[in-house]
């Protein structure tokens, strides 16, 4: 009985200890001036809100995945043009419709910290003019943009991703 509660203590000073993370860190600069950020038209900041809250929450599980629990990435995102466009022409509904000519780019300011000291510091246009040619995000039917998900992932695990 003793031995359980000595396990148990232990496993609960294991719990509550804290372990070293590693954190993304994402600010969204003058939002209001993207070239295109909205997932749905005439809503103003509600309009931005999903596609914003998407790549800030793939960028905070790209950190978790490939950063190691000593590094903290501050990334600001400086512009946003989403893959295809809302087309007026088509009537009111929220429909993006993808071109040859309407790929996803985003511009971003980062800065990689180690154990408190900047180690890299770079701003970057990410941006994928091949984003139909993609099997991978055409075939993720349903999914909140998987052609910036997909894109952001691999500009992350090319500037981020340790070496094995």
């Amino acid at each position: 009985m003793r031995r359980l509660h000595v396990l148990g203590f232990s496993l609960a000073l294991l719990a509550i200890s804290p372990t070293a993370r590693a954190e993304v860190q994402v600010t969204f600069t003058n939002p209001e001036s993207y070239a295109d950020a909205a997932l749905h038209r005439d809503r103003g900041p509600k309009g931005r809100e999903v596609a914003l809250k998407t790549i800030q929450e793939q960028l905070i599980r790209l950190g978790e995945q490939y950063l190691a629990s000593n590094q903290t990435l501050k990334i600001e995102v400086l512009n946003v043009d989403l893959a295809g466009e809302l087309e007026w022409w088509h009537g009111p509904y929220d429909i993006r419709y993808l071109r040859d000519y309407t790929w996803p780019t985003i511009r971003l300011r980062y800065t990689l910290e180690q154990d408190g000291q900047t180690v890299r510091t770079n701003e970057e246009t990410v941006s994928d003019m091949s984003y139909q040619m993609n099997i991978i995000a055409t075939s993720r039917s349903g999914e909140i943009m998987p052609h910036e998900k997909l894109m952001l992932a691999r500009w992350f695990r090319s500037r981020f991703a340790a070496a094995d």
